[in-house]
């Protein structure tokens, strides 16, 4: 497979973009899968793979198709978990999509799961590139564990 990286995250992103629900959630599946076992050849293809994440998973914000946005969401998980250095690049789209996620009144309590899951790997991963955003998250993070129905419960 590293020896046709390539080709096969070509393959993979435009699955990502394809119009059908079924076949962005594999896609989402695959990119998940890659980031944990492709290592680091498919995470160095980040500057290809993240664009269409990062645009899926702002699509997929109104979307009510739940599994969809999961998948999409752990392989966000997993790919942000593990990219180090890069992080830097795609920090404030990455926080600032996933806390929207967390606030949304109308995701299920999985897809709430998977984007507060996203965010811990952001955050670790980010390291001390995390500061300007504490406070952000302190106040999203206070509201999940103090509101009445919330994620916490």
């Amino acid at each position: 497979m590293k020896e046709n990286i390539d080709a096969f995250t070509n393959f993979v992103v435009d699955r990502l973009d394809d119009s059908s629900f079924i076949v962005k959630e594999a896609a989402g599946e695959t990119v998940g899968r890659l980031s944990e076992y492709v290592v680091p050849d498919f995470l160095d293809k980040h500057k290809k793979v993240m664009p269409y994440l990062m645009r899926v998973v702002k699509d997929l914000q109104n979307s009510k198709h739940d599994m969809t946005v999961q998948k999409t969401l752990f392989a966000l998980n997993e790919f942000v978990g593990n990219l180090d250095y890069d992080i830097k690049l795609y920090l404030d789209d990455v926080i600032t999509l996933l806390m929207g996620y967390v606030q949304a009144t109308h995701f299920s309590r999985d897809v709430k799961y998977w984007a507060l899951v996203s965010l811990s790997s952001t955050i670790g991963c980010a390291q001390k590139k995390i500061i300007p955003y504490t406070d952000g998250l302190m106040n999203v993070f206070s509201a999940i564990v103090t509101a009445p129905g919330s994620i916490a419960e």
